[in-house]
């Protein structure tokens, strides 16, 4: 009876630990997502930012940073 009930916890164990795994590497691939659509938008701010400054006055400061230093690119 003990042994079955320890076999039961170790799966469970096992199971969780792949779902944190598998949660992870999607994290990992939103992240990446993520970070390429903000290169995209960086790349294309100089041309909505007018759009971008009548939504959020003082938030579009760092993307106009940014535009700066990707021209050196």
């Amino acid at each position: 009876m003990m042994m079955m009930m320890m076999m039961m916890m170790m799966m469970m164990m096992m199971v969780v630990l792949l779902l944190l795994l598998l949660l992870l590497m999607m994290m990992m691939m939103l992240m990446m997502m993520i970070g390429k659509i903000i290169k995209h938008l960086k790349r294309f701010s100089s041309i909505i930012g007018t759009q971008f400054e009548w939504l959020s006055g003082s938030e579009i400061d760092f993307a106009s940073h940014g535009t700066g230093s990707t021209s050196g690119e």
